[in-house]
């Protein structure tokens, strides 16, 4: 906009930049449907170059093509890269998963799988676009998920406290001999706590409590301290971490 008006001596609305500038990209990367089109192309490209790639799609079918085979219309997509679920072996059995917001045309939510090294670097190891967080998309994603880390045992899946992520972790649990176990990231709880008890001190003891580690079964030093000073700064705080644990 400040471009145009120095060049031209002429003002644009933002409407108007916004419209030009998705018309500037639908040159240069083609427009959404004709993207959605070519993604199983993409997705046998990936396979080819990438062995041991997995692939999931899903969604209705529409109607049949003049084979006879059934025409499916996009509604999630799941892959993880082969080179990184080779890598995952060699990593500790652990992962994190989240999901984002895509902006675009036609929005959705990128979930992701994310393992750690031995030198604690991140380690992306699998994708999916669903239409949103949801049970049915978090069923999705971790049941493809364990089929393709071949259904390893003892595997801890660190996530916020999302209702899908604990449907889906129940679905996998009930229908499997493999145990997963599930534990909620710290981070989101401190979010949600400091939008129940408004108060940096508060929110600074609860982060050290649950960052100092301790062995199974031994007492951690100065736990017990954050956890007084925490029950006896805010009675409120108090009723929100006892409901959380």
């Amino acid at each position: 906009m400040d471009r145009i008006r120095a060049d031209h001596h002429y003002t644009i609305s933002y409407s108007k930049a916004n419209r030009a500038k998705w018309k500037a990209m639908e040159r240069i990367f083609g427009n959404w449907e004709e993207s959605y089109a070519e993604l199983p192309l993409y997705v046998d490209a990936l396979r080819r170059s990438n062995p041991g790639t997995t692939v999931f799609f899903e969604g209705p079918v529409i109607q049949e093509n003049n084979m006879g085979r059934p025409i499916r219309q996009f509604e999630r997509v799941f892959w993880a890269f082969g080179p990184a679920l080779e890598a995952f072996k060699h990593c500790r059995p652990l992962v994190c998963i989240d999901g984002t917001h895509l902006y675009g045309k036609y929005k959705g939510t990128l979930l992701i799988a994310t393992a750690c090294d031995a030198e604690n670097g991140l380690l992306p190891i699998a994708f999916a676009i669903v239409e949103s967080e949801n049970r049915s998309s978090w069923t999705f994603f971790l049941w493809n998920l364990f089929f393709s880390v071949g259904g390893i045992n003892n595997l801890c899946v660190i996530s916020d406290r999302h209702l899908g992520i604990i449907a889906g972790m129940k679905d996998i649990e009930e229908s499997t001999n493999v145990t997963w176990y599930h534990r909620f990231c710290m981070r989101h709880m401190i979010d949600n706590f400091k939008k129940h008890v408004k108060s940096k001190e508060l929110s600074d003891q609860v982060w050290r409590a649950a960052t100092l580690c301790h062995a199974p079964g031994r007492p951690t030093p100065g736990r017990g301290k954050c956890i007084y000073h925490i029950r006896n700064l805010h009675r409120r705080s108090n009723t929100y971490t006892l409901n959380h644990k």
